[in-house]
């Protein structure tokens, strides 16, 4: 025999053996290690200690191991798994169900069920049980009614209601009485009657109770079907009786003009689609409604909506149709469908077209997405934007830098001016090529400024400079002593470089005429070569040809031509003209002598000399050939009066009758 301590010895040397979990093990050790103990007659005690009619109270795991003498380990694979027992002895939370436990619960689940739903979450929380004890309870109860007689199966029989947010058990017996009280009040409703659950036997909650009355309506209600809604905590019924009466008065309405409009859905019997409600309205109403997807709108009231609309139009010049963007008709909760709010709106524009009247200066109306507009608003508001356009063109071509149109700032002067249209103007900016038209009208504006300041340019320089230099060229090629010529070029050349350049591009933009970025860069680059030229570290050898040469390059630049033969003969008429009248007002000596040369010169030939008091003897030289002796000979003694400083009062008359002699035989 072993003893004890051979015992211990050999359940520790033993291996632990892999069996299935469905299988016992051959042996399970005590807890001391003493010995051991066969499963068959175990898991009999087990039972028979769980299902006595002593243990009322739940039993923890490890206590009844410890009553046996063995690991909790085991207790859970000695329970009976017998599907007849399964239900019997479910472990919850580390504990044991007894048989009266059970039979508590499936009593306590059978009687609730039959007077009210049950929410499983709540019968588990107040029970203290796992779903899977709910589900095997649930399985229990359906299983032990089908040895009940058929009136107690009915009653016996639990019923699951599962749904988002919501799980419910019942009892078979608990629906059909609800079903029969749902149904007795509709038989007897003539009107919408409002389900109120807490008004019903077990107080159902109200999604259970809707989809309750849904099945009544696809199963025992017959066509045409009722209306079963929910309508917030409550269930609305409505009779077919009462909604045929209500949609054959709605119809009505719409034909006379009473209601404005009726949702389709409102006419809409719960068998028929709504395509077919469509219909039914057209063949009974026909041009007396406008029958969109969602909506039935009365011909009545379209009238009067576009009566209203031209009186808009005829006060305001403009009025919006349709719109859009909002709700139509106005309920907060459903808007027009896309292509029902282009058919009401081409529908509108068709009857505001044929009622409406021409009048004053509008003989058109044009359409601006939901606006109806005469072409008079519209030619003012695009000549006002145009108008604002040049303006700004204008401010623009006076500052430094020529910034582009700002569109946005011209559109807000625009809404500031003319409030009462910003949303119209808002949809024309959009539709409309008005931002190009002013674009264009900014560009064109500007591009005027440009030519008006190249003209006025090219007159300032024509006349402040091109005459002068033109006639002062030609005057000194046409003498013929070369070394006077070189003399007076290098005089003219100074002339040119202090005085007349530096003068005319000073005028010019004090008058602002160079805005335009490339007339800028052409003086810049001129007034950069006259700088160059007179203080420049290496000036050009022939500095009047060089000048010459950046002369008629500024000029092919900015497109200056050469003033032509005839206008600047009357430039030169003009200037002698001039010469001589100042010598009627001058009294010194030596200018009257030398204007009398350059007069005489320029009379005989052609161009004006441009000369100084030095050169009046070497130029009376040129005189020569043109003249008699008798006049020869009275100039020199001119001359040496001037030179003396003794000039009479006859000599000065002398030379004045002299100039203007010779200016009248030049004509």
């Amino acid at each position: 025999m072993f003893s004890e301590i051979d015992i211990r010895w050999l359940s520790e040397v033993f291996p632990s053996v892999e069996r299935p979990t469905e299988l016992l093990p051959p042996l399970v050790p005590l807890e001391s290690g003493s010995g051991f103990l066969k499963p068959e007659k175990l898991r009999y005690n087990i039972r028979n200690f769980i299902f006595s009619d002593r243990q009322t109270d739940r039993l923890d795991v490890s206590g009844l191991a410890q009553d046996f003498g063995i690991k909790p380990g085991f207790i859970s694979e000695l329970l009976p798994e017998n599907p007849e027992h399964s239900g019997w002895v479910l472990t919850h939370n580390g504990q044991i169900i007894t048989r009266l436990q059970y039979d508590t619960l499936l009593h306590a689940l059978r009687v609730r069920a039959r007077e009210a739903p049950i929410s499983k979450s709540e019968f588990i929380d107040e029970h203290g049980i796992s779903n899977d004890v709910l589900t095997r309870l649930v399985q229990e109860c359906n299983h032990s009614s089908r040895h009940e007689n058929a009136e107690a199966a009915i009653d016996a029989i639990l019923e699951e209601f599962d749904s988002p947010g919501l799980s419910l058990i019942y009892s078979r017996a608990y629906r059909h009485t609800l079903e029969v009280d749902v149904l007795k009040t509709c038989q007897e409703a003539d009107s919408p009657y409002v389900f109120e659950p807490r008004s019903l036997r077990g107080c159902p909650p109200v999604h259970f109770l809707f989809k309750i009355m849904e099945g009544l309506a696809r199963t025992e209600w017959k066509t045409p079907k009722p209306s079963v809604r929910r309508q917030g905590e409550t269930v609305v019924y409505t009779p077919s009786s009462y909604l045929a009466l209500q949609r054959d008065e709605r119809i009505d309405k719409l034909r006379d003009g009473i209601v404005d409009w009726v949702a389709v859905r409102d006419l809409q019997e719960s068998q028929t689609t709504p395509s077919e409600t469509r219909q039914l309205v057209e063949e009974q109403l026909g041009d007396k409604v406008l029958i969109l997807h969602d909506y039935i709108l009365s011909t009545r009231y379209l009238k009067r909506r576009v009566a209203a609309i031209i009186a808009d139009l005829d006060d305001n010049g403009y009025a919006i149709v349709c719109p859009r963007s909002q709700s139509f008709p106005s309920t907060p909760q459903v808007s027009l469908r896309k292509e029902d709010s282009n058919t009401l709106l081409t529908t509108m524009m068709k009857m505001i077209m044929e009622d409406w009247v021409p009048s004053g200066d509008s003989r058109k109306l044009n359409i601006v997405d939901d606006y109806i507009v005469k072409d008079a608003i519209l030619e003012d508001i695009t000549n006002d934007v145009v108008e604002r356009a040049k303006l700004q063109a204008r401010v623009s071509w006076g500052m430094l830098e020529h910034p582009g149109l700002e569109w946005q700032v011209l559109l807000q002067e625009k809404e500031d001016k003319s409030p009462n249209i910003i949303p119209l103007l808002r949809q024309y900016v959009i539709d409309s090529d008005l931002k190009t038209t002013a674009r264009d009208a900014f560009t064109t504006e500007t591009q005027k400024l440009r030519q008006e300041a190249d003209a006025q340019f090219q007159a300032l320089w024509h006349q402040r400079l091109m005459s002068k230099f033109q006639l002062y060229q030609a005057g000194i090629e046409a003498l013929a002593d070369g070394k006077l010529q070189e003399e007076l070029r290098g005089s003219l050349e100074a002339h040119l470089l202090q005085n007349l350049l530096p003068d005319v591009i000073q005028k010019a933009e004090k008058r602002l005429m160079i805005r335009d970025k490339a007339m800028r860069r052409n003086v810049d680059s001129f007034k950069a070569f006259l700088a160059s030229a007179q203080t420049g570290k290496d000036p050009p050898k022939n500095l009047f040809a060089a000048l010459i040469a950046a002369l008629e390059t500024f000029n092919k630049r900015q497109k200056i031509d050469p003033i032509s033969g005839d206008e600047l003969k009357k430039k030169k008429e003009s200037q002698i003209h001039e010469m001589v009248r100042s010598m009627r007002e001058d009294n010194d000596a030596p200018r009257l002598f030398l204007t009398l040369i350059v007069v005489l010169l320029s009379t005989r030939g052609p161009g004006i000399v441009y000369t100084t008091g030095k050169f009046a003897p070497r130029l009376l030289k040129q005189l020569r050939g043109t003249m008699d002796a008798e006049q020869l000979g009275a100039l020199e003694t001119v001359k040496d009066a001037v030179k003396a400083g003794k000039l009479r009062s006859d000599q000065k008359a002398f030379m004045i009758s002299m100039a203007e002699s010779a200016v009248d035989q030049s004509q």
